[in-house]
């Protein structure tokens, strides 16, 4: 993987030159072997995400665009596998009562509003989640723009989002069998927002550092401020 400079110069050239064959055995066998590719594709991008995402993020956005998979394909698929498997194994019930634990002395602690905030986080998981994405982003490009623009924040926060839900798929048997589930999301999910951005925009100075913490408290505490004036209609709904 080439190693991007930013800012970079776009129109960026590339050539492919494919051609389209019909699918027989021979070529059906290699369209197997290469969605394994570690040099390309699927197991590739998940590779690469996983020990240098801020490395990753800018071979996307540079000359990588067609050998690595989409941030929105990546989002799609493991926010379905992540959201089956909360739903399978109950952990929907664990992050909820997190949440609720933290709201109990604001909102009464009446069973029935517990029960509210439960079906709403249950219902809506997905759109709570990439609901977060315009959020961060902006945030980010408003204190940390580094030679990117709005929509490249975009990427790299989609990218972020994915690697949450690869942790909530590795950490399925920390979550069933420790009390630890939930703590070790949150620490890994914590450090690989620093360890994105820094790579990402090339951090390097005390005062990069500064407005990284700035940037990611300033987006939790305004998207925590979002989610919780859509609860609040529940909240009155059964204060009634």
């Amino acid at each position: 993987m080439e190693d991007q400079k930013f800012p970079l110069k776009y129109p960026i050239p590339h050539q492919e030159n494919k051609e389209i064959r019909r699918i027989t055995f021979k070529n059906g066998i290699s369209q197997i072997f290469d969605a394994l590719n570690l040099q390309k594709g699927w197991l590739y991008t998940l590779k690469s995400l996983l020990l240098d995402p801020g490395r990753l993020v800018k071979y996307y956005l540079g000359v990588g665009r067609y050998s690595t998979i989409s941030p929105w394909k990546l989002l799609f698929l493991t926010t379905a596998l992540s959201l089956f498997l909360i739903i399978q194994f109950d952990l929907n019930s664990l992050f909820t009562n997190q949440f609720i634990e933290g709201t109990n002395e604001s909102s009464a602690g009446t069973e029935k509003v517990n029960a509210e905030i439960f079906i709403f986080f249950n219902d809506y998981y997905n759109i709570i989640l990439w609901s977060s994405i315009p959020v961060f982003a902006l945030v980010f490009f408003l204190i940390l723009r580094r030679s990117f623009n709005y929509f490249e924040h975009v990427i790299i926060y989609t990218y972020y989002l994915v690697l949450g839900n690869i942790f909530v798929i590795l950490l399925l048997p920390v979550f069933a069998f420790s009390d630890w589930g939930f703590e070790t999301y949150l620490v890994l999910t914590h450090l690989y927002i620093v360890y994105i951005y820094i790579r990402s925009l090339d951090l390097s100075k005390w005062h990069h550092y500064l407005r990284l913490f700035l940037a990611i408290s300033l987006s939790y505490l305004l998207y925590f401020i979002i989610i919780a004036f859509s609860i609040v209609p529940l909240i009155m709904k059964n204060a009634v």
